[in-house]
């Protein structure tokens, strides 16, 4: 068994051992992880931070009538249909 474990397995890209074979996956498997969790950090930091401002902005937008003149209109509204003071 020992033999079988120490052989070395040749494939298309040269000859590994079974260790470095485990040291890809591990690599590949820290690489999935890291696919999943740096965009769900991000997602988060969005929600956190991003959202509150672009409410905060858009009420300030609505209030302040923050648009071009021949948009007016389509701003008042879109702000009253949304639940904005304007």
């Amino acid at each position: 068994m020992q033999l079988l474990v120490s052989a070395i397995t040749h494939s298309g890209d040269g000859y590994r051992t079974p260790e470095r074979s485990m040291s890809r996956q591990a690599s590949f498997s820290a690489a999935l992880v890291s696919c999943i969790a740096i965009p769900l950090v991000m997602y988060s930091a969005s929600a956190v931070y991003v959202l509150p401002n672009l409410e905060r902005a858009t009420a300030k937008q609505c209030l302040e009538h923050d648009w071009p003149a021949d948009k007016h209109q389509a701003h008042m509204a879109w702000c009253a249909a949304n639940g904005y003071k304007s």
